[in-house]
């Protein structure tokens, strides 16, 4: 199977920070696919994404993706084409190391997300973000997730 880092915004003031993670990215992991969904995507930033050259520039709306919703969307869009394992990054986070050598020895069954450290104020212990989207709650954790990194497979 071929893996992808797949990547989503919506909002153009977040596209300098989006920017800083592909360079990251560019750095980092440069033989890695990244897919990245950008529907407000301009002509300046198409001519600058030409120093990303692993990066697939998708301009379309993913079907009620949108915000943090765009993520489930975007995962499972990406395992359908045929990309597995896909490796989610939000665009506010910048890496410093080769992002597939963190996950490369992981099961197919094992769905990696990080621990939300933020405090009370974020506290979904109770698995409020997977009801929300409507999947069903198979285990809750004793701290919050953060879904701004996760690895998802087919499995």
């Amino acid at each position: 199977m071929r893996s992808t880092i797949c990547l989503a915004e919506d909002r153009e003031a977040c596209e300098p920070a989006l920017k800083l993670l592909l360079l990251s990215l560019t750095r980092h992991s440069p033989t890695e696919a990244v897919s990245l969904f950008y529907p407000p995507a301009r002509g300046g930033f198409v001519n600058w994404l030409k120093r990303c050259p692993q990066v697939r520039l998708e301009t379309d709306c993913l079907t009620g993706g949108y915000g943090w919703n765009v993520k489930p969307q975007a995962l499972m869009w990406m395992i359908e084409w045929g990309f597995d394992p896909v490796i989610w990054i939000d665009s506010d986070v910048i890496i410093n190391r080769d992002v597939l050598g963190i996950f490369a020895q992981l099961e197919s069954n094992t769905l990696v997300a990080t621990e939300d450290a933020l405090g009370d104020d974020r506290d979904h212990r109770d698995a409020l973000r997977a009801r929300l989207w409507g999947f069903p709650v198979g285990r809750v954790f004793p701290f919050g997730l953060n879904s701004g990194a996760v690895r998802a497979t087919a499995h």
